[in-house]
């Protein structure tokens, strides 16, 4: 399946000899980071009550506490990881997915505990925050 380039992708294809492999990595961490994103809610909510009776809970971070911890914590590392080794159009995009990045870690190793701890929660909301002016700063570019 073919997905349409971005200009700095087809510019990059134009006048570098071995581009093609870095577009190409690029498409994969970008294809990786929206497949883990789409499956993380359907591993965690429908697959884990139907397949392994777990409750469904309140929030994903909730999730630490179940059996799904190593799922949960590794699919958060796991996006965390391509968003620090994805680099954007400039240096507002590049600082964006870094700290988004970095805040998922916190999310990660951080867990949500049962006193509803503010580290989590503070990472938690910087992630989505991040991510989010990611995705305005990502979909918008002409």
């Amino acid at each position: 399946m073919a997905f349409p380039r971005t200009t700095h992708e087809q510019w990059l294809l134009d006048h570098h000899p071995h581009a093609h492999s870095v577009v190409m990595s690029y498409l994969g961490i970008r294809r990786s980071l929206g497949f883990l994103a789409f499956l993380l809610p359907l591993v965690l909510g429908p697959f884990g009550f139907f397949v392994l009776g777990i409750e469904i809970q309140e929030n994903m971070s909730s999730y630490y506490h179940t059996s799904l911890r190593d799922f949960f914590v590794g699919a958060i590392c796991a996006m965390g990881i391509f968003l620090f080794c994805y680099h954007g159009y400039d240096s507002l995009e590049n600082w964006t997915g870094n700290l988004a990045s970095l805040s998922a870690m916190g999310v990660a190793f951080c867990p949500l505990d049962p006193n509803s701890d503010p580290l989590h929660q503070s990472t938690a909301t910087r992630k989505r925050g991040f991510l989010l002016l990611f995705s305005r700063l990502r979909f918008t570019h002409k």
